[in-house]
């Protein structure tokens, strides 16, 4: 049975231990059934000839070696490709201790989705589980946008039959996020009002599209978008009902808000960045990395190679990430993050620091009585 006190607890070990990742986000696969212009991995998802996956023995060492980690976010490619997606996860739950994981998907995939987050409650019955599905239009320009025919009937599909395992299991979240861009940002209210009154969804997030994309994808005026975003949820409430924190989440939603936003006038870093310690990316092949920007994103690393802020190989440790961690390489990587050399609008990263920097709290606090 779902205990909200043990992810309570976690997240409270993730503060006390200052240095030790609380938040792994893992590039499960680079395999992925859509061709989105506007997906930052997209280089990684057209290679032919990919690098084999980390295998589930693989990652039974690297959960083993991340406990106590809280938070786990799953990514991809489309994480739902991998067979063996629910065993990955209670690798996690069992050895790791994880009780919070966040899987995006784009939903075209029910007959896979759907048992896979049933075995998922089952085999991990006191984890909060996200299920986080993505609508960036509404019918065939969501398809379009996508380039998978039927796209959208097909995640309709999959939220429906969702719907009634989050019944059964209330530690289940069904979520919907929307990435802004250029073919969409002018129905950015008719968007969000259609998911509001057709979906009886726990939260929907619409974000800014981001990353080494087409310019044309950021093609849009960014301002007037975020404004209408930031009055929509102020209007109707982007988070409804979540299984825990339900009065915190929407105060670190609001702090995180105001942060990204002073990051993307300021061209600067608006927060104390943890990323390479308290968060910390995974590629499918094994490379361990500060955050997504350093790997994903040529302008944050000022045109540097990505392999300059790779933390590590995981094969060169046996995959034994804490290990990899303490290595010089590693430290050089993160002394890097800590000088402010590098800027970004990670939402992640951003949150992970609301989250495990207590000097944030009064903050959150005065977003809660504001």
């Amino acid at each position: 049975m779902f205990n909200k006190a043990k992810l309570a607890f976690r997240v409270l070990q993730g503060v006390a231990m200052k240095d030790h990742p609380s938040l792994l986000v893992f590039f499960v696969t680079s395999r992925c059934n859509a061709r989105c212009s506007f997906c930052f991995n997209l280089e990684n998802i057209l290679v032919e000839d990919k690098p084999p996956e980390i295998t589930l023995d693989e990652i039974e060492k690297i959960a083993k070696s991340l406990y106590p980690l809280p938070q786990l976010l799953l990514s991809g490619g489309e994480p739902f490709l991998r067979k063996d997606v629910a065993d990955l996860v209670h690798m996690f739950y069992k050895h790791a201790g994880t009780r919070q994981i966040s899987i995006p998907t784009n939903g075209a995939l029910p007959n896979r989705i759907v048992p896979s987050v049933q075995a998922m409650l089952e085999k991990c019955s006191d984890a909060y589980i996200n299920i986080n599905i993505s609508v960036d239009a509404i019918g065939e320009p969501h398809d379009i946008s996508r380039k998978v025919p039927g796209c959208y009937e097909k995640l309709c599909e999959t939220f429906e039959q969702l719907v009634p395992v989050r019944e059964a299991h209330p530690n289940l979240s069904i979520n919907m996020l929307s990435c802004i861009k250029a073919d969409n940002s002018d129905s950015v209210p008719e968007l969000i009002n259609h998911i509001r009154d057709n979906f009886d969804v726990n939260y929907h997030f619409a974000g800014l599209v981001r990353g080494d994309v087409e310019a044309v994808e950021k093609d849009f005026d960014i301002h007037v978008a975020e404004k209408q975003i930031e009055d929509l949820y102020k209007d109707r409430g982007g988070i409804r009902k979540i299984p825990v924190f339900n009065r915190i989440a929407p105060a670190v939603s609001r702090l995180l808000s105001k942060i990204l936003d002073k990051a993307r006038q300021e061209s600067e870093r608006a927060f104390e960045c943890r990323a390479g310690r308290k968060i910390i990316v995974l590629s499918h092949d094994a490379e361990l990395y500060p955050c997504e920007p350093l790997w994903l994103e040529p302008e944050v690393r000022d045109g540097a190679p990505a392999s300059q802020f790779v933390l590590a190989d995981l094969k060169d440790f046996d995959f034994d990430v804490m290990k990899a961690l303490a290595s010089r390489q590693a430290q050089g990587v993160n002394d890097f993050v800590d000088e402010n050399k590098c800027a970004c609008c990670y939402g992640c990263a951003i949150s992970n620091s609301i989250i495990y920097t207590p000097k944030m709290y009064p903050k959150v606090i005065k977003e809660l009585i504001s």
